[in-house]
């Protein structure tokens, strides 16, 4: 009844949250390896649903070079435990364009509890890890600046006497400012 009708809806509003997240969802049929992709997660990967039919192989071809052993391993460890996995790794698009991608799946068992296939989320989160390198970058320079800072800063006394502040040692009784000599 209703609640057939009410199917095309609901896909509708989860292809409508997928287009305005930016997350899609994908599955890989374990016995066959098909892969089956959202349309975000073609966008993503910078191919066309009409020239891209994905299987296991080529999809993993996606990921660079040196994050594809990583992919490979977390799918066969969540079908060896029937869990499932997250990861957070680079893929290399056709354009040769480096992108960041999340990815979290699950599980999906058969009525005699073996696993049958895998499902999940992907997410493309390259301008979030862009935001998060540029702030460790000005972290660093703010901190190599703060621990410098007393190597090129000079203070003057009231008659214009330059002092130069140091840092003193924890068994020393220094006093901050030194007086300059010359």
């Amino acid at each position: 009844g209703s609640r057939c009708g009410e199917w095309p809806k609901k896909r509708t509003l989860l292809l409508m949250a997928e287009t305005m997240s930016g997350v899609g969802h994908w599955r890989l049929d374990i016995a066959s390896g098909k892969v089956e992709w959202s349309d975000v997660v073609y966008v993503i990967h910078g191919v066309s649903r009409d020239t891209f039919d994905p299987n296991l192989g080529d999809a993993l071809q996606f990921y660079h070079p040196e994050d594809r052993d990583v992919v490979k391993r977390h799918i066969d460890d969540a079908i060896a435990s029937r869990t499932g996995f997250g990861f957070q790794l680079r893929l290399r698009r056709p354009d040769g364009e480096i992108r960041h991608v999340t990815s979290k799946a699950v599980c999906e068992l058969g009525e005699t509890g073996e696993p049958i296939a895998l499902f999940g989320l992907f997410q493309d989160v390259t301008e979030h890890q862009a935001r998060l390198d540029r702030a460790r970058k000005s972290e660093a320079r703010y901190r190599l600046l703060a621990d410098n800072a007393a190597d090129v800063i000079t203070l003057y006394d009231a008659v214009g006497e330059g002092c130069i502040p140091h840092r003193p040692s924890k068994d020393s009784s220094d006093t901050p400012l030194t007086k300059c000599r010359g």
